[in-house]
């Protein structure tokens, strides 16, 4: 959720053998990169980039075994409050399936303990 440039998609990819779904909404030249760099580190075979919305992801319920996301919380309350951040987090517990794993890690920056987000 957030993959961004994709460099934990890599990891992830790399030392596991799962399928990797990377969703961000940035496409064009940060979609390219990613799927450069996918290439590059050799697993660009188990990785499907999709350029959609967390606050409405467009998947099935209960699809995934882990929903991970990675320094992307933040931006999405930046950009849509704290209505968004709920959503995305909604949106990603039902794609989960039951015995899934939420992991969710982002940075407190300064700014953030100035609110309540």
């Amino acid at each position: 959720m957030g993959s961004g440039h994709g460099f934990l998609t890599y990891e992830l990819a790399s030392r596991t053998r799962s399928r990797i779904t990377a969703l961000d909404v940035l496409a064009d030249e940060q979609l390219e990169d990613s799927v450069r760099g996918a290439r590059a580190a050799g697993v660009s075979e188990r990785i499907s980039w999709i350029v959609g919305d967390g606050r409405a992801c467009p998947f099935r319920d209960s699809s995934f075994d882990a929903v991970v996301s990675f320094l992307a919380l933040e931006d999405i309350h930046m950009i849509g409050g704290n209505d968004a951040l709920s959503k995305v987090i909604q949106e990603s517990c039902r794609v989960l399936r039951n015995d899934g794993m939420l992991l969710f890690a982002d940075n407190m920056f300064p700014e953030c303990v100035q609110n309540d987000a």
